[in-house]
């Protein structure tokens, strides 16, 4: 079998190698691999990075079998992340199976396999026949920039992809940023400590800035109550503005917002003085980053811009709209911080898209041969290990389809392969629709955990409970109340390293 890889980034790496150890888990030859990089890097959008430090622990976001150094801070630089990556490529030699700087142009099917059209780093065009094809090259390709009327009588606006840094803004400016995810609260944060005269964050319905997700209704009520307590308001910590409409305010419709720089500039303006915020902070009060005079405004999506340059917001009856909507805001850096879209550019018309696929959001029934390794997208989590678990699973599912009497070497003989592992069952893992937003449609979004535990049970690679006491009170404390460790799902399975 061949199989063609399309990204370095952490899909790419961790489907590569598991495509090579095959044989390792596996009677069977082994397959041959070739992992094409569009850059000269490894890493993905890691190395594109201009924010100085990420939003998921280095415990959440490392492989299964190789650790962060142990000096390592809790949550990462960019840096540090792609150096991860690096001495993963080289701890698994995985090296000499990448091409760098390879872009791929397109994926044809030829047969019953694939063709797969690349401009190698030398300009040559070159073709790849091969049996299958995993796609990890993320969708950080075709940027979504919804429509704003008056949009061009922007003095300067680009997409957040475009940013290179600080200077983008310039002294006195005032900047807008449309959108309320992660990378809008870094590029806010990123302009309110610039030289720029003013910030304002503007979002479609509201955002949630919150701790961990896991089930949806005691623990819906569990965070609002408990950020409650902690900092006066239901929301994430310190967010007082920005309330999505009471129809989405529940957990299981919000990708949570982890970036909390911005957080401080925000609430600043909107924190409770009322009697019984400030007998609450007597007894628990958040410590908040000073800010100066600086503060970021928010404000609904703009209806439009003016013919004399400034911004019009939408009504949509919050506390916001009625703070900011006699202001005059110049439309003079206009940021789209808003996404991607759902499309892999240079697949053929005969091949599905990621929203396409229904084998959790890996594959299509009718073709396992092409994967999507990578495009679900945790609501609180991190992407690196859910493509880890993604790959083993598609992997197996792809030897299978090849041989459906295939036995992983760490199968037990009689009936029942894996007698320590949980057998299979449907989780609710998928944000819900609500209010007219289905996240699970529109991004893959996910719980990060039910995701995670159910492609574990998917390859019978989720271990019993008797198993995991088995090996004594403090592996069990480690393997229960720790973060979602990939390496939980290694201890029985087809996929099963002790190690």
């Amino acid at each position: 079998m061949k199989v063609v890889i399309v990204g370095a980034g952490p899909s790419g790496l961790a489907t590569l190698k598991y495509l090579l150890s095959v044989p390792k888990f596996f009677d069977t030859e082994p397959i041959e691999v070739i992992c094409v990089e569009k850059t000269g890097n490894y890493g993905g959008a890691f190395t594109n990075l201009t924010y100085e430090d990420l939003v998921s622990s280095k415990y959440l976001t490392a492989f299964s079998d190789f650790r962060f150094p142990a000096g390592c801070p809790d949550f990462p630089t960019a840096r540090d992340v792609v150096d991860y990556f690096r001495r993963y490529v080289h701890h698994h030699n995985l090296k000499d199976f990448i091409l760098v700087s390879t872009e791929v142009l397109s994926i044809q099917r030829q047969g019953n396999g694939h063709a797969v059209t690349v401009r190698t780093a030398n300009g040559l065009v070159e073709t790849v026949e091969c049996d299958a094809v995993a796609i990890c090259s993320g969708l950080h390709n075709i940027p979504n920039i919804p429509e704003v009327e008056g949009i061009e009588l922007a003095k300067k606006q680009f997409h957040s992809s475009a940013y290179s840094g600080r200077a983008d803004f310039s002294r006195g400016n005032h900047v807008t940023i449309l959108g309320a995810g992660e990378t809008a609260f870094d590029l806010a944060y990123q302009a309110v400590t610039s030289d720029a005269k003013s910030v304002t964050l503007c979002h479609s319905d509201g955002f949630f800035c919150g701790p961990k997700p896991l089930l949806w209704g005691y623990y819906n009520l569990w965070i609002k109550f408990t950020q409650t307590f902690i900092s006066g308001t239901p929301r994430g910590p310190d967010q007082w503005v920005g309330r999505p409409p009471k129809a989405r305010d529940h957990v299981d419709a919000i990708f949570f917002n982890k970036s909390q720089r911005a957080i401080p500039y925000i609430a600043k303006e909107w924190r409770s003085e009322a009697l019984w915020n400030r007998i609450r902070a007597f007894f628990v009060r958040l410590p908040h980053r000073p800010t100066g005079d600086k503060f970021i405004a928010v404000a609904p999506w703009p209806k439009r811009i003016t013919n004399e340059g400034f911004f019009e917001f939408r009504d949509n009856g919050s506390p916001e709209y009625e703070r900011i909507k006699d202001k005059k805001i110049p439309a003079d850096v206009v940021v789209f911080a808003t996404g991607y879209k759902r499309v892999v550019k240079f697949l053929d018309a005969a091949y599905p898209q990621p929203g396409d696929v229904d084998v959790r959001g890996i594959y299509h029934h009718d073709d396992v041969t092409v994967a999507f390794i990578g495009f679900m997208r945790p609501s609180l989590g991190a992407i690196p290990p859910l493509a880890e678990l993604q790959a083993q699973l598609w992997i197996l599912r792809l030897l299978q389809s090849r041989n459906p009497s295939l036995v992983p070497l760490s199968a037990a003989p009689g009936p029942s392969p894996f007698p320590r592992s949980i057998p299979a069952y449907e989780l609710d893992y998928s944000l819900h629709a609500r209010n007219g937003r289905n996240f699970a449609q529109l991004k893959g979004g996910v719980d990060h955990e039910a995701y995670a535990y159910q492609l574990a049970l998917d390859m019978e690679a989720a271990p019993k409970l008797g198993y995991v006491l088995s090996w004594g009170p403090s592996f069990f404390r480690t393997w229960a109340m720790g973060p979602n460790f990939n390496t939980k799902f290694r201890l029985v399975g087809p996929w099963k390293d002790e190690k």
